[in-house]
């Protein structure tokens, strides 16, 4: 798996990196039940086009076990990312950003930037 990556299976983004991991799949969340209806079941893509489905949470820490239950309270866990047996083209996955890019943003810098990228890394803002 190569970062960043997106999440594409929202239908709807609210703002425009809401769903991009960029470096890690730790990640820290608020809540583990939160963590579980916003990630279990979704699915990424990453810079290469292999699409991963969230299948699972690792407890980091710890105070992140012990305290996992408890609601408001700031958990650091990691993504189990599993690999599906399918891959997004380019220009599905260009399509799909610009989608949701104009959803969250009027940015035509950014639509633009999307609409020339000659690679998956660069549909997600990483420079060549």
């Amino acid at each position: 798996m190569k970062f960043p990556i997106f999440q594409i299976s929202v239908e709807q983004w609210k703002k425009l990196h809401e769903f991009e991991l960029e470096y890690s799949d730790k990640i820290t969340v608020i809540g583990y039940n939160k963590a579980q209806d916003f990630f279990l079941d979704s699915e990424y893509i990453d810079c290469n086009g292999d699409v991963y489905r969230v299948t699972g949470f690792e407890m980091l820490g710890m105070l992140s076990r012990i305290f996992r239950f408890i609601p408001f309270i700031p958990l650091r866990v990691k993504l189990i990312l599993t690999k599906q047996n399918k891959k997004l083209s380019l220009e599905q996955f260009r399509t799909l950003m610009l989608k949701r890019v104009n959803q969250v943003s009027q940015n035509n810098d950014l639509a633009t930037q999307i609409k020339n990228a000659k690679t998956y890394a660069e549909i997600m803002g990483e420079k060549s």
